[in-house]
């Protein structure tokens, strides 16, 4: 498979223009994550080494991320300026929400950043540090364990302070007050396989379920001695004027309205059965679920076919991304048909009608 696209995951931004965005790769020369935190305040954490040969200590590295929890809840309750979002949070002073801009149309938060630009050089060096940054990390500070809330949380933010607590432009850690995970991929450079080779390794080195020789791409050495330092924390600004506060309002509305309020979300687990039950069936698992979306859609609206996307690999190819698998077919039409007809034998339903859409 071509993994050309892994080194792409992290350390990358996608910068937004008047009429195309441009991607700037920075994963080769980074050697630190932003952190959003407490509705819109930014803080740079370096996690390696000035060489980036090492990752510094993983306990400077939390005792960087308690400092940031810490600063973050200070300016808090110490801001007199904060403002209200009107729906129970408040906007930061000392960040105020910059992060809601990347949801913008592209062409918008073009504009709006070039303002930003244009106001003052230190924030061009703000979000110079937010581009080059491995990877964003959003602190959150809500603690449901509602998982639909939780799933609301990670897809537009459920309030406020999450929404601003987000930068679409690039790949993103989420992290909520129980510790509980969740990730945003920024697409532009890199597709589902990449992720999930990194996540997968991710996961067995939380899990201790792989030892370091046993991976693949190896590891990052943790620094000792001499070229261990503290992971330094630096506060990350943006200079306001009036025109960026309208902006921010405008997008939080729109992400709030156009996207929030607008898209139906209900998380859930299902226990029946697996894949190796269909298997045994002689079916493919993904056909399986594939074909159970048609049936659903035509028991809830009539018998109408629900027009589906699902996304392929194309990375046995050089430089293969994705393409689109139509799943609604002739053949899926004909097994939904035999599900909803009452006169259908259990034969035509159970074998003929999904072995043609399963194959």
């Amino acid at each position: 498979l071509d993994m050309s696209r892994l080194g792409r995951v992290m350390g990358t931004a996608n910068i937004p223009g008047e009429h195309v965005d441009t991607l700037a790769f920075h994963g080769a020369t980074s050697t630190h994550v932003v952190v959003q935190a407490g509705g819109g305040q930014f803080f740079r954490v370096d996690i390696l080494t000035q060489d980036g040969a090492a990752a510094l200590p993983s306990a400077d590295i939390l005792a960087a991320l308690e400092e940031v929890q810490r600063l973050a809840s200070s300016s808090i309750n110490s801001s007199s300026s904060s403002k209200d979002s009107g729906d129970g949070s408040s906007y930061s002073a000392s960040g105020g929400g910059i992060g809601v801009l990347t949801s913008m149309p592209r062409t918008d938060w073009f504009h709006a950043r070039q303002h930003l630009l244009s106001l003052s050089p230190d924030n061009g060096e703000s979000l110079a540090q937010i581009d080059s940054a491995l990877l964003m990390v959003a602190l959150d500070e809500n603690k449901t364990d509602d998982l639909t809330e939780r799933c609301r949380a990670g897809l537009h933010g459920i309030d406020a302070s999450t929404r601003s607590d987000r930068w679409w432009d690039k790949m993103q850690l989420l992290v909520d007050g129980h510790g509980r995970l969740g990730m945003h991929f920024e697409h532009s450079p890199s597709d589902g396989i990449c992720w999930n080779r990194w996540l997968g390794e991710v996961w067995h080195a939380m899990g201790e379920m792989e030892t370091p020789a046993k991976w693949v791409y190896g590891h990052v050495p943790e620094a000792t001695g001499s070229s261990a330092s503290l992971a330094c924390v630096t506060r990350i600004g943006f200079d306001f004027d009036d025109a960026v506060r309208a902006d921010i309002a405008r997008a939080d509305k729109l992400l709030k309205e156009d996207l929030a309020d607008s898209v139906d979300t209900l998380a859930t687990t299902f226990e029946g059965f697996g894949k190796t039950e269909i298997k045994a069936l002689g079916y493919s698992p993904d056909a399986f679920v594939q074909m159970s979306y048609q049936l659903a859609y035509a028991r809830m609206h009539g018998g109408l076919s629900a027009a589906t996307y699902e996304a392929c690999s194309t990375a046995g190819a050089f430089h293969g991304r994705t393409e689109t698998i139509r799943s609604c077919s002739s053949e899926s039409l004909a097994m939904v048909n035999a599900c909803l007809d009452d006169r259908a034998t259990q034969a035509e339903v159970s074998y003929e009608a999904p072995r043609l859409s399963c194959c």
